[in-house]
């Protein structure tokens, strides 16, 4: 299994979110897992557009959540 570490550098496609307090982030990042569960729900594959979209939205609030935590460099 690879082992992805965020560096940062990630963050500069993401600009729209660094401007989210960490309230916003996790309240959008709740709304969408919650349209992912309602998807499922409804019998939604987790390979359907619908899903995958989702997913790669809620990827670039993880993203940006892990750079938010990891230590100031030296």
């Amino acid at each position: 299994m690879t082992q992805l570490e965020a560096t940062g550098k990630e963050a500069a496609a993401l600009p729209e979110l660094h401007n989210l307090n960490d309230e916003a982030l996790q309240s959008e990042m709740k709304s969408i897992l919650t349209q992912m569960e309602d998807a499922v729900k409804q019998g939604e594959s987790l390979t359907c557009g619908r899903v995958v979209a989702l997913s790669q939205r809620l990827d670039k609030y993880i993203v940006v959540a892990q750079i938010r935590s990891m230590p100031p460099k030296r």
